[in-house]
């Protein structure tokens, strides 16, 4: 997709993180090896991007294992090692942003809005000058489609 826009991937150098899960982080070691982008999250997702227990903890939560009986002893962290190669991440490497906090990049400065419940830091991003959101994992309750589609543009524009 970058080549055909004229792009390549050396050119990234800024990655922005909307929480820790493995399958928003794994790439960003294949990433590295091209190129060095700073890297922004959530500090409080700063643990389960570094820490393989902590990953396991905030994907498939214990209480999940208990009421779920089939995923009692269902190894998450080697499928994400098989389906991610090496996805943690080094602590020092990361850029922590906190809710709340403005994040200016270049010629945007987004607002960083913690939203929790996928993930303890599932974070979106706010741009006020263009009113742009920017979000990843939206997780919406309605079942029926026609209903979704006309919620979802009344929430992100005026």
């Amino acid at each position: 997709m970058f080549a055909r826009r004229g792009h390549d991937i050396s050119d990234i150098h800024i990655i922005v993180l909307t929480h820790g899960h493995t399958d928003h982080i794994a790439e960003i070691n294949a990433v590295r090896r091209f190129c060095k982008p700073r890297v922004f999250l959530l500090e409080e997702c700063l643990s389960e991007a570094t820490d393989p227990e902590r990953q396991k903890e905030a994907v498939l939560h214990p209480h999940v294992r208990r009421i779920a009986p089939s995923l009692k002893h269902y190894d998450i962290l080697k499928e994400f090692n098989d389906s991610c190669g090496e996805w943690v991440l080094e602590k020092e490497e990361l850029l922590p942003i906190r809710d709340g906090n403005y994040l200016n990049l270049e010629k945007y400065c987004f607002k960083v809005i913690r939203t929790p419940g996928h993930d303890i830091g599932l974070t979106v991003f706010y741009e006020p000058k263009i009113k742009l959101l920017l979000s990843a994992d939206l997780l919406c309750a309605f079942t029926r489609c026609a209903f979704r589609i006309q919620l979802i543009p009344s929430l992100f524009y005026h």
